[in-house]
């Protein structure tokens, strides 16, 4: 969990979930040497970067996550946000349609399949127009779903180029308070 200081609170909270072969230390210290970690403190959100795999195989776990940073920070509940890269793109989708009640907006980073269901909250998806790993086809686009290709981009490197334009258009969508 990243906090930066001089959080206005409450404050979003983003979940960020890594692809297979990395870690939770991933978003903050490999992407792009770390931007999760600049932007968190730019933008002034909470960040948590759990391991993908157990969040991706037992919903508990991600309520239990979400439930404890809720109740230890100050976070504005109409503002929670998932976003995965490529094994993680897929654990958001799976996380969205668990707890679509829950979260503002999603993101799937080269890898997921755009859907989280009917209701779900909405989504990004985004293609690296170079992807050497996992060859996927824009879905259509459709009220909940937003496509956004990065043409000369590699499967891994369209993290760091797409997570500035990504956090924007999560931070424009909020959830209704319960």
């Amino acid at each position: 969990i990243y906090v930066p200081e001089g959080l206005e609170k409450p404050a979003p909270l983003v979940f960020l979930l890594h692809g297979a072969g990395a870690d939770e230390n991933a978003f903050f210290e490999g992407y792009g040497a770390g931007i999760a970690r600049e932007l968190a403190a730019e933008r002034k959100f909470v960040a948590v970067a759990p391991a993908t795999i157990p969040v991706a195989r037992k919903a508990g776990v991600f309520r239990a996550l979400l439930d404890t940073v809720i109740e230890n920070h100050e976070i504005d509940e109409s503002r929670v946000y998932v976003l995965g890269h490529s094994m993680g793109a897929f654990a958001t989708g799976f996380v969205a349609r668990k707890f679509s009640d829950r979260l503002a907006a999603t993101c799937q980073i080269a890898g997921g399949t755009g859907r989280t269901g009917d209701d779900g909250p909405p989504v990004l998806y985004v293609l690296a127009g170079r992807d050497g790993i996992l060859k996927l086809n824009a879905p259509a686009e459709t009220k909940l779903l937003t496509v956004r290709r990065y043409a000369d981009e590699a499967h891994t490197w369209v993290v760091p180029t797409a997570l500035p334009g990504i956090l924007d258009w999560l931070f424009e969508r909020t959830k209704p308070k319960r």
